[in-house]
């Protein structure tokens, strides 16, 4: 059995902590409506004094520490370098490379995709205006409803920096994150550096992965979180020491804060904890734990998870009566039938999205077509389909988008592997030969398991890929260990790595030139910044910045948005925000109007100009439209 190592699970519990007090901290000013930049300035430099202060308090042991620590260093570097272990070399190399190009590609580009100028900033802008995260009239209830914990990281460094330049490094971080877990886990697997360090770069290569480390979407982040789990899982599965244990019962705490804090950032990664939970609770019964400590475990980490949730379900249950908010948050989210036809034909829908080819049609989308026609199923049905479009090939065609970028090659690989392990378990039943360890065999399994349960679950969509991504991060160990039980000597298990990352290099390489030449490459060449805001929707510019001129020329202290279902709002509050002046959505339905801005910007709206509308009890008179465009309208007060 494995004993817990406390040094092992360092950066795991730095994660969580840090993480808590963000929480904490966002939750306490927010309820005080306090969260401003001044008051986030101060509570982060007083915890820098004191860190500062322990630091110094104990330097001599941290000078030991760094002695230690760099010796140690110099040690790996001499063994990797003049030992023949060359490749490991080369990896580590890899990973730094990538990193550090990763992260500067995510400081300069400028924040530009849909979700984030609709929700993800948009409602930190609103957050810091209203110096809370409570729930505020929009007409855009994704702000409201849609897990927020991500953007928790986001609005800090939007108030110690008082911008968004920083805004794409907490995806960034989640990315890297991600990677070193994955490498911890196959450590705890008992599998070669060489492996581990292959199954981070396989993540790290994902043209996906690569694409979300320099956007302000969540996904990344979310995937951390279930990757964190699922390393305190296998702690906790493999640990000799009886479950109450004080080292276990640390872990318990830390595996339910992971799963607190998955469920704020994205609750769709949940759906890959049952399976690794059961596991767990095998495991215990296994190991003869007491019911009495399982049970005791299990009401610790409820309550914990509960705590962490606790805040969110206030606000929903304030909101809409239910403390979910399951149709707004999810509504659109999972399959809608249990049925097993249409639960594997959905699972061929979203390997497609996965498969994706340059060609069109794409065999691939072909074949999943011609399966649902032998199926006798309607492919677009709304059980297994969230949006129309499949039918067409929407989005079932090479692409290093942020929101599409698919995985062909790696799960090519994928497939190859369960084939192979398949095969081997076959050979070793038959010659009785198959002694791995029954925790770390069984884990894995489970591990694949849950990265298919998602691709099961989630009903597709066209923009489904990112939803996914988690699942590549389980996939990535299957894959790890796969090869480690595959490689008997040290030149096959070479080959197989170098040959399997030369194959995913043209993807990688692919998705870090798009993000360069697309989103990088117009800040160096000195574009405007509010320009690049809508690189995705260039026909907005325009619009947007007469409006704003429009706006800028009444001199108007307070302005209301009006805006459609999903239109780009955050860019109207980085223009028009200032301490003189306060922007607050419209909600015509809303019957509690006690503000009543001196004017409307009306977008998505189809208002034309002399048309009125009414708001609480005062009337607006449009009086101006853009190029007699009636979707984008400024109206004025009626007095």
């Amino acid at each position: 059995m494995y004993h817990v190592n406390n040094r092992e699970t360092l950066l795991p519990k730095f994660i969580i902590v840090f993480s808590t007090v963000i929480w904490l901290l966002t939750e306490t000013l927010s309820g005080l409506h306090a969260l401003t930049s001044n008051n986030i300035r101060i509570i982060w430099a007083v915890i820098g004094i004191i860190c500062l202060g322990s630091l110094i308090s104990s330097l001599k042991r941290f000078g030991i520490v760094v002695k230690t620590t760099s010796g140690q260093i110099r040690k790996y570097i001499s063994e990797i370098t003049r030992g023949g272990q060359w490749l490991e070399f080369i990896l580590i190399s890899a990973f730094f490379v990538l990193a550090a190009g990763m992260f500067y590609l995510a400081y300069t580009i400028v924040p530009n995709n849909w979700d984030s100028m609709t929700y993800h900033l948009a409602r930190v802008a609103n957050w810091i205006q209203n110096t809370s995260v409570e729930y505020y009239p929009t007409n855009i209830p994704r702000q409201l409803y849609y897990s927020s914990f991500t953007e928790y990281f986001i609005l800090h460094i939007c108030l110690l920096f008082r911008n968004d330049q920083f805004v794409n490094i907490v995806q960034w971080c989640g990315y890297i994150f991600t990677a070193v877990m994955i490498y911890k886990i196959m450590r705890k697997l008992e599998v070669g550096r060489s492996i581990g360090l292959f199954s981070a770069l396989l993540f790290m290569m994902c043209p996906l992965a690569i694409a979300e480390s320099v956007t302000t979407q969540t996904d990344l982040i979310a995937t951390m979180w279930i990757v964190i789990f699922a390393y305190f899982i296998l702690a906790l599965g493999q640990s000799s020491l009886p479950l109450l244990h004080g080292k276990n019962i640390i872990n318990v705490v830390f595996c339910a804060c992971s799963v607190g804090f998955g469920w704020l950032t994205k609750s769709s990664v949940c759906f890959m904890m049952p399976l690794l939970l059961v596991w767990l609770f095998i495991v215990c019964l296994f190991k003869k734990e007491k019911w009495s400590a399982i049970i005791r475990c299990t009401l610790l980490a409820a309550g914990i998870i509960i705590i962490l949730a606790l805040p969110g379900f206030i606000r929903n249950y304030k909101s809409t009566g239910n403390i979910f908010a399951y149709e707004q948050m999810a509504g659109n989210l999972l399959v809608k039938t249990a049925n097993p036809k249409f639960l594997f034909l959905n699972a061929c829908k979203n390997l497609t999205l996965e498969m994706a080819g340059t060609k069109e049609p794409d065999p691939v989308w072909g074949g999943t077509m011609k399966l649902a026609d032998m199926m006798k199923v309607d492919i677009e049905d709304p059980e297994i389909s969230a949006y129309p479009g499949f039918a067409e090939g929407r989005s079932c065609t090479k692409s290093y988008h942020h929101d599409l970028a698919g995985a062909k090659g790696f799960m090519i690989i994928l497939c190859l592997a369960v084939i192979c392990e398949i095969v081997r378990l076959l050979i070793g039943w038959r010659k009785r030969r198959e002694n791995a360890n029954i925790i770390e065999k069984t884990y894995i399994y489970v591990a694949l398991c849950s990265g298919i349960a998602m691709f099961i679950c989630i009903r597709w969509q066209p923009w489904g890929n990112r939803l996914l991504l988690p699942a590549l991060s389980f996939f990535s160990l299957f894959i790890g260990f796969i090869i480690s039980k595959l490689s008997k000597n040290r030149c096959i298990e070479i080959s197989l790595i170098v040959l399997i990352l030369l194959s995913l290099l043209p993807d990688t390489y692919g998705s870090v030139k798009k993000q360069a030449k697309d989103y990088a490459k117009p800040v160096w060449n000195g574009e405007e910044r509010f320009n690049l805001y809508f690189v995705h929707r260039n026909y907005y510019t325009e619009a947007y910045k007469e409006i704003i001129n429009e706006i800028s020329l009444a001199e108007v202290a307070e302005i209301g948005l009006l805006l459609g279902g999903d239109t780009y709002e955050y860019p109207l509050w980085v223009a028009l925000k200032d301490e003189n002046t306060e922007i607050h959505p419209v909600v015509l339905e809303n019957n509690d109007v006690i503000w009543y801005p001196e004017c409307i910007i009306a977008i998505d709206r189809e208002i034309g100009e002399g048309e009125y509308i009414t708001y609480g009890k005062s009337r607006y008179e449009c009086v101006w439209n853009f190029e007699e465009d009636s979707n984008y309208a400024i109206l004025k007060l009626k007095m």
